[in-house]
């Protein structure tokens, strides 16, 4: 394996002549046997951090080794996956509410369902959202975290169901 040099040119502020090259070898290239080596232990399972820690080398040079031998890489670990790929159950906020989760699958809870069957037959009778909510709260129904409804409870319910 070739052990690559650097080169630097020093130039002394007062003179413009050019000075003699300084020559550095990087340590850690000539530890490296090949590039074959690399990309045995690759096909083998570790990351390239894995690799780069077993070898005592840079993970970009782990990298590029692979990539100049012409190895497809895997996909990293961290990648975050686009939503379409996540199953319903594993999708994050907060569940809407008359729904619950069973299984991973998003089901009807029927305690909660009722509620939402009230809400849009008091909308559909004509009553403002702030209205159904005064009726709820009087009523003592709360919302699922035992706090008082609001409009804006009343709307996304309704948005959601139409």
């Amino acid at each position: 394996m070739k052990i690559q040099q650097i080169k630097w040119r020093t130039i002394p502020p007062n003179k413009q002549r050019l000075q003699p090259h300084v020559i550095i070898e990087l340590p850690y290239l000539s530890r490296v046997s090949s590039r074959r080596e690399i990309a045995r232990i690759y096909e083998a399972g570790p990351s390239l951090r894995e690799i780069g820690k077993r070898l005592d080398i840079p993970k970009t040079i782990v990298r590029e080794a692979l990539i100049k031998k012409g190895i497809t890489r895997r996909p990293s670990g961290n990648r975050q996956k686009k939503s379409d790929e996540i199953p319903i159950g594993m999708r994050s906020g907060v569940t809407p509410f008359g729904n619950a989760y069973l299984e991973g699958k998003l089901v009807v809870d029927p305690h909660e369902y009722k509620i939402v069957l009230e809400i849009l037959r008091l909308w559909q009778n004509g009553k403002s959202m702030r209205g159904i909510a005064t009726d709820l709260n009087d009523k003592k129904i709360r919302t699922r975290k035992g706090k008082l409804w609001s409009h804006f409870g009343i709307n996304s319910i309704i948005e959601r169901e139409k």
